[in-house]
C-alpha cells in the first residue's frame, strides 16, 4: 500500500493515525502487507514540490506525530508526477504481482481501507 500525503492537508492529518494503526495491525511490514508513505518536501532545487516544508522540518513533523511507517522522500517530485497525484491523501493498493488493485483519491475510513486491503490480500476466487 502506497499512501501519498502532505503535511498541510487536514484529511491527511486525520488519515495518518489510521495508517499507523494498520501498519501495526498488519505486522509492521514483516508479513503480507507493506505500507509506504510518500512525501515531497520543498527545497531550493525543487521549490514547486507539493509539501510546503523542507526535508528537515518534514522529518521533525513525522517524528512529532509518530508516523512510524516508512516514508519515501520524493525530493524531485518525480514519483508524485508519475502517479499523477492531484488530491491528498491518495492511496494505492498493489497486489503481490505488481498490479494496481485499489486507488483511493482523498480520505478513506480505516474500515474501508481495511476492507480494501483484505480484498487484495484474500481475493475471492
Amino acid at each position: 500500500m502506497i499512501n501519498f500525503w502532505v503535511s498541510w492537508c487536514s484529511d491527511c492529518k486525520g488519515e495518518m493515525p489510521k495508517v499507523v494503526e494498520l501498519y501495526k495491525e498488519y505486522g509492521e511490514n514483516k508479513k503480507d502487507l507493506i505500507i509506504l508513505g510518500v512525501v515531497t518536501p520543498v527545497s531550493k532545487e525543487y521549490p514547486n514540490n507539493k509539501d510546503r516544508i523542507d526535508k528537515k522540518a518534514l522529518l521533525k513533523y513525522i517524528a512529532d506525530n509518530k508516523y512510524i511507517f516508512p516514508s519515501l522522500f520524493d525530493e524531485t517530485g518525480k514519483t508524485y508526477a508519475e502517479y499523477e497525484i492531484e488530491e491528498y491523501p491518495s492511496t494505492f493498493i498493489i497486489d503481490k504481482n505488481g498490479y494496481l488493485k485499489v486507488y483511493v483519491k482523498g480520505a478513506i475510513s480505516k474500515e474501508e481501507l481495511k476492507q480494501n486491503i483484505e480484498s487484495v490480500l484474500n481475493p475471492k476466487k
